[in-house]
């Protein structure tokens, strides 16, 4: 039986190689992998590869991996795509499937059952991981918006400290953390760094976002 092609679009390098190793480890005879780091370097490997499967995360640089999702369904229908994401909210989970991905999962997913899900999927199948689409439609759309780098800002900003300590914990520039906290501050609806934490705190942001530098 011939491999099948998965092209993996993860902004995280450390992330898509341990997922590569895996897949590669786990399941050596099914698949050849290829990877993308952002939208873009996506389409072109589709394009020029035809992967049987495309596994890519919810955050990217440059377009929302949902919004992807869309315009690789519409451009390549026969391609499956699986999205992979930290994050199971319920906008998450109905956005994807309404824009043709055939399926979400998390990223706690076993390895073992991440390539049983692989080897499933085909048809019609929609696949979702236990726990994906639970509730997280109590939360905010601006939370939704925001990427894992400015949840985090927005962590700390909460927290108390200062955009120097910000800086600091994110190995960042300040005026780097400035200019995201005024994308923050847009994406949020507000203009002041204290409406800007009350909402955080009101959310319990603490219980959403790692922490650890």
């Amino acid at each position: 039986m011939p491999r099948r092609k998965i092209l993996l679009v993860d902004d995280q390098q450390l992330f898509v190689e341990c997922l590569r190793n895996t897949i590669s480890t786990l399941a050596p005879d099914a698949f050849t992998i290829e990877v993308a780091y952002d939208v873009p370097a996506a389409l072109r490997s589709i394009a020029q590869q035809r992967p049987a499967i495309v596994l890519m995360d919810v955050q990217l640089p440059g377009m929302n991996g949902i919004k992807a999702v869309g315009e690789i369904h519409e451009r390549f229908p026969e391609i499956k795509i699986l999205m992979l994401s930290a994050f199971g909210f319920d906008d998450y989970v109905r956005d994807a499937l309404q824009n043709g991905a055939s399926g979400y999962l998390l990223k706690d997913i076993q390895p073992e059952a991440l390539i049983e899900e692989l080897n499933r999927i085909g048809g019609d199948k929609i696949v979702l991981s236990k726990g994906a689409g639970s509730g997280g439609s109590t939360f905010p759309k601006w939370l939704l918006d925001l990427n894992e780098k400015e949840r985090k800002i927005l962590l700390y900003l909460s927290q108390g400290f200062s955009n120097q300590e910000i800086a600091e914990k994110v190995c960042l520039g300040n005026q780097t953390v400035r200019n995201y906290l005024s994308t923050i501050y847009l994406k949020m609806g507000v203009e002041t760094r204290y409406e800007a934490i009350l909402r955080a705190v009101s959310i319990h942001i603490e219980d959403l976002v790692d922490g650890r530098p």
